[in-house]
């Protein structure tokens, strides 16, 4: 897909309206043509955007290590953690389990 957007953008400006519009209808279809002409009519601004997304190959896992050491991280993980424990606590089933503990010393006691 990507040849065929990289050949339709080099030429879309040699194409007359109706010729940009037939093929977009053709390329696209009846519910995507809108979008693919918004695509090539901006397809240097489309173009500048695929080179600085395969110029950063590496920066988002690099950034997400980074973060991983800090303060911020850490807290979330110890928060993420008393979380878990806080609902594994109130889990429906220990209550269950708790109050009919309860009620069955209430019995031996009455």
């Amino acid at each position: 897909m990507d040849d065929v957007l990289n050949d339709l953008g080099n030429r879309w400006q040699s194409l007359s309206k109706a010729q940009q519009v037939a093929l977009a209808q053709t390329v696209g279809g009846v519910r995507q043509y809108t979008n693919l002409i918004a695509l090539m009519d901006n397809f240097d601004f489309y173009q500048q955007n695929i080179d600085i997304a395969k110029n950063s190959e590496g920066t988002l896992q690099r950034q997400q290590a980074i973060y991983e050491k800090s303060w911020e991280a850490s807290s979330k993980r110890v928060k993420a953690a008393a979380e878990t424990i806080y609902s594994s606590l109130l889990n429906d089933k220990f209550f269950i389990k708790l109050n009919n503990g309860f009620a069955g010393l209430l019995d031996i006691i009455n």
